[in-house]
């Protein structure tokens, strides 16, 4: 562009002529192409030489995390079911940590309920103290001394739990591995112990010490027999759980961490059927999103706790498994097939995240374990009823003997085999825990006996009772000390009734909670944890920032077993994308207009390119292809070009907004510098309708809401009107007049249904307003409810470009812009709300709208009469009133006709119906008026309005 022809362009302009600008000449490009490419191209490789620092890695894991929130293509497990021991269950069984009785109740309830596998996602390493638990019985008696004593039974735990570990064969116990750790046992003793050990798995605690340290006896507790008793018990439970391992030579070049194990306690080591590590090993910024699935420790590897439970359920139909793995694929061997679970470099499995949006039931499903919890009070409430019946039953028998000494010798003899149990189950623990390899077995014989012995004692109970309805209870007393006696037996006897009745519905409801758990876990594979609010096992997932640790295990097992992985992209790849991107960007911006074709083409490419890697690579594919980098490659090319450009032959554009921003809005402006010979003040006819409205009572309102609460009304109410307006129905909303607005229709986009649209936004805009109502009365309840007058004419103005040499704004004037505004205000006369002229009415299709004429007015300044509707609302919302403008229409049509003594009778009837209608109310006037004082000849048949 030369410097002369701006400057004669600027001339003109100062002497007022018009010009036309679509004489401007070619633009000179001062910028060249492969310079621009090039630039573009530095850019690129710049991003691919810091794509994989560790900021670029943080923001693309973050893009990874929002990936799995709204693109996972995790298939929802139905075969995982959640045992949560969350918050409820805290409150209602007790606070954590509880007794492992409790935990054995719960896996045992879940085995009765038929669950796959039980896996306990809790680490037990330390055993738990023995718990002492009152023996009395005594919460049914009115008296509580009156009927038991107050002794305490021991209780214990661990080898209680033990115990219901190893009666199945489907629970699984983890263990923790700290990867990357260093080994402390790593002591001479700590090593010939191992040595030992390996060679004699199940020497004796005593014999190794006497191998070890003969001169030291194991009581002492000392250092070095406290170094004994520990590394024993480690190596104890690592060798129980060593089957559960692999050999180093099985997982190849498979890059495999290491570190020193934490294993469960012995006893569940040697009981569970199955183990693996929980350890977890975050990115770098803290977030767990992969999980190696197989670390060293000592002379095996261990896989990770949930690939042991898929390769499990996996393998249930094929009769075992092997697990082996290379730097690839950690792969799970059966029968006749494989599953390979691909993993990254590390070592590490991609998690594919269950991310469910809110309000969506989350799958693997999830239970409390309070409801396994109700199951257990209730058979504690009846082990506690039969326990206080036997009591009764005892005090019964002493109080008639003879008659049942043989009862009393049963309860005797019950009592010696209990305390003999006891003594026996308390050896066995301790040895269980601190002597395992000198364990006994459990005492069957003596828990055989004590059944037999529960039995006879429950038969002779039967007679007693009986005996007590039949006999004693029947029998008239002879002297005081036999009623006495009577009264206490009966007494007895009522309390025996009342169990029973109890223990009927315990069992009952007990039925009921059991059948309610099957339909639940029948089939699945049950994961206890905690998500409790208190708990310390949550980790930072894609999920939350607080997610359970149980609900991790959860999803790598859901992406094992469902083969659901997400693989990253080959390095060669994510390259190869980032220099496409910006490669393609960078021939764009340097060939194509930069803010009308390069800019709009480039953000394409970006939303194309994210849809791309999301839709198609991540939740089709299943593919981690880097998605930061190449966007960063887009955006920095074009901006280097569109950089270059903007200093090369962006220049002369610059120097059109320099001479043209005093004149024109930065609107025109910018539309100026793309299409100059818009450069022109002026306009053109078209046919639009105009819509002008405001608010009934404004004035009044903006008193009682003084100042500053009525702007932030007029703000909330513009917003709703605008919204009407311009989004829905398409309209052009010109200016703000105080509390009034005009739009028109039909200009500057053309629409051959302005009229229609016109209409449809005045009804709308009448909706809109009512939930502004319900606002305004709660902070105004006695201001009454606000109302939109509207009117709405159609027909030929003048539309453009308006406006001084500074300042231009495309507006429409005209007659019939003036009309649509004193329609408005004729709104103010009638009592209505949206009044249109005929030919608005008629374009917009007037069967579609529920209207009535309100005949011929005159408004103010205009001479001939204007042809006006009433438009209520659309043909599909008649509310009653149908009959009543039926008749207004008929009388309209009367008075135009001077048949004013009918049109009366007409308008009485509208009145009837609706007494507030002012129309029926001034035409009833008139025509009164007109029967006793006809008009002349010259009447028009029209009301003339005196005010705006």
């Amino acid at each position: 562009m030369s410097l002369a022809w701006l400057n004669h362009i600027h001339s003109c302009l100062n002497k007022g002529n018009s010009v036309r600008l679509s004489a401007m000449p070619k633009k000179s490009k001062t910028s060249r192409p492969i310079t621009a490419f090039i630039l573009g191209l530095l850019a690129t490789l710049l991003v691919v030489g810091i794509y994989k620092t560790q900021l670029v890695e943080r923001i693309e894991l973050q893009s990874l995390d929002a990936r799995f929130r709204s693109f996972s293509n995790a298939p929802q497990n139905d075969s995982i079911l959640h045992v949560d021991i969350d918050d409820r269950s805290l409150s209602e069984l007790g606070r954590w940590p509880w007794p492992r009785e409790l935990l054995a109740g719960v896996v045992e309830a879940l085995e009765q309920a038929d669950a796959k596998m039980v896996a306990l996602d809790i680490i037990l390493p330390n055993p738990q103290e023995v718990r002492l638990v009152t023996a009395a019985v005594d919460i049914y008696s009115a008296d509580p001394n009156e009927l038991t004593g107050s002794g305490a039974v021991p209780i214990f735990d661990d080898a209680i739990l033990a115990d219901t570990i190893g009666k199945y064969s489907n629970v699984f116990v983890p263990m923790h591995i700290n990867i990357n750790a260093q080994d402390e046992k790593t002591s001479k003793l700590n090593e010939s112990m191992a040595s030992l050990l390996k060679q004699q798995p199940n020497l004796p605690l005593e014999q190794l010490r006497k191998e070890l340290l003969p001169d030291i006896p194991i009581e002492s507790r000392t250092g070095e027999t406290e170094t004994l008793r520990k590394g024993y018990l480690y190596y104890m439970a690592m060798g129980s759980l060593s089957h559960f391992g692999l050999p180093l030579e099985s997982i190849g070049n498979y890059p495999a961490g290491q570190g020193p194990a934490t294993p469960p306690l012995v006893p569940f080591a040697k009981n569970c059927h199955g183990s693996g590590f929980v350890t977890v090993d975050p990115d770098l910024d803290g977030i767990v999103r992969r999980i190696p699935l197989i670390v060293r420790s000592g002379e095996r590897a261990y896989p990770q706790f949930a690939l042991s439970i898929a390769a499990e359920q996996l393998s249930s139909n094929s009769g075992g498994y092997t697990i082996s793995a290379d730097s690839q694929a950690v792969t799970l061997h059966f029968k006749d097939s494989s599953h390979r679970i691909p993993v990254d470099k590390d070592g590490n499995l991609l998690i594919n995240w269950i991310i469910e949006p809110k309000g969506v039931e989350i799958r693997p499903a999830h239970i409390s374990a309070a409801g396994v919890g109700h199951q257990l009070k209730e058979e504690k409430r009846l082990e506690k009823n039969r326990n206080l019946s036997r009591q009764i039953c005892i005090e019964i028998a002493y109080a008639k003997r003879p008659d049942h000494d043989e009862l009393i010798e049963l309860f005797a003899a019950a009592d010696a085999l209990y305390s003999q149990r006891l003594a026996a189950q308390a050896d066995r623990l301790r040895k269980l825990l601190f002597d395992p390899a000198n364990a006994p077995p459990k005492p069957t014989k003596l828990l055989a006996e004590e059944e037999r012995i529960e039995k006879q004692i429950g038969i002779l109970c039967e007679k007693l009772i009986k005996d007590l309805d039949e006999v004693y209870l029947i029998q008239q007393p002879a002297d005081d000390f036999e009623k006495q006696i009577l009264a206490e037996l009966t007494k007895r006897r009522n309390l025996l009734r009342q169990l029973k009745e109890e223990n009927i519905k315990i069992a009952v409801n007990l039925e009921a909670l059991q059948a309610e758990l099957k339909e639940h876990v029948n089939g699945k594979v049950c994961i206890i944890g905690s998500v409790a609010t208190g708990a310390a096992d949550f980790v930072p997932t894609p999920m939350g920032k607080r997610t359970p640790g149980v609900l991790v295990h959860s999803n790598i097992l859901n992406t094992i077993t469902s083969s659901a992985f997400v693989r990253r992209a080959p390095r060669a790849v994510e390259i190869a994308v980032i220099l496409l991107a910006g490669l393609i960007v960078s021939h764009l911006a340097s060939r194509r207009p930069v803010m009308l074709q390069a800019g709009p083409a480039m953000i394409l490419l970006i939303v194309a390119y994210i849809l791309f890697n999301c839709l198609l690579v991540f939740n089709y594919w299943g593919y981690w292809l880097v998605l930061v980098a190449p966007l960063a490659a887009m955006l920095l090319s074009f901006l280097v070009v569109a950089a270059y450009r903007q200093l090369t032959e962006e220049r002369a554009k610059r120097h059109i907004r320099g001479m043209f921003a005093h004149a024109l809005s930065p609107t025109l402006v910018d539309r100026l510098i793309e299409d100059p010979s818009l450069a022109r003040l002026g306009g053109e006819r078209r046919q639009l309708s105009c819509f002008f409205s405001d608010i009934a009572g404004f004035t009044t309102l903006s008193e009682r809401l003084g100042e500053h609460e009525t702007v932030q009304f007029l703000n909330k109410y513009f917003d709703e009107m605008t919204e009407v307006i311009q989004s829905v129905h398409g309209g052009y909303l010109n200016k703000f007049l105080g509390d009034g607005i005009f739009a028109f229709f039909g200009a500057p986009v053309p629409q051959t249904d302005h009229s229609r649209r016109a209409i449809e936004a005045a009804l709308d805009c009448q909706k809109s307003l009512e939930k502004l109502n319900d606002e305004l009365a709660k902070q105004l309840p006695d201001i009454g409810r606000l109302s939109t007058r509207i009117g709405i004419t159609t027909g030929s103005v003048m539309v453009g470009n308006c406006g001084s040499s500074k300042r231009m704004d495309y507006t429409a004037i005209g007659d019939t812009v003036n009309l649509s505004s004193r329609l408005d205000s004729a709104n103010k006369f009638f009592k209505t709300q949206v009044l249109v002229t005929d030919q608005t009415l008629n374009e917009a299709g007037r069967e579609d709208f529920f209207a009535r004429p309100l005949g011929n007015i005159i408004v103010v300044g205009k001479n001939e009469p204007v042809s006006v509707w009433h438009v209520a609302g659309r043909a599909g919302e008649v509310d009653g009133r149908k009959t009543a403008f039926e008749n207004f229409g008929k009388a309209i049509e009367l008075f135009s006709n001077c048949r004013f003594g009918e049109a009366a009778e007409l308008f009485d009837k509208v009145i009837e119906e609706i007494p507030a209608d002012k129309p029926a109310k001034i035409y009833c006037d008139l025509c009164h008026q007109y029967i006793s004082n006809p008009p002349g000849r010259n009447w028009q048949g029209a009301l003339e309005l005196t005010e705006k």
